[in-house]
């Protein structure tokens, strides 16, 4: 029996590719999480692989970037603000 769940080096190629087809995406661990719809050790799996193989930089306020890219992380959304 064939087992249809996607393996890591499938997510890697994904996320990879998402990153190459958006320049100048950032997100969090939380915000990949939603983006590709994976768990939260196979999202940093997959986020530090990338980071280790040198396309992607984690940065200190928690986001990953591109490598290389210049364009500083901007949230997705504006943050919440109660009023």
């Amino acid at each position: 029996m064939l087992n249809s769940q996607p393996r890591v080096s499938d997510w890697l190629h994904l996320v990879r590719s998402d990153f190459i087809e958006m320049p100048g995406l950032c997100l969090t661990t939380p915000q990949a999480q939603r983006l590709w719809g994976l768990d939260l050790v196979v999202c940093e799996a997959v986020l530090e692989a990338l980071v280790e193989a040198g396309f992607l930089r984690h940065t200190r306020d928690g986001f990953y970037c591109r490598a290389g890219d210049d364009t500083a992380p901007r949230p997705l959304v504006r943050p919440f603000v109660s009023r």
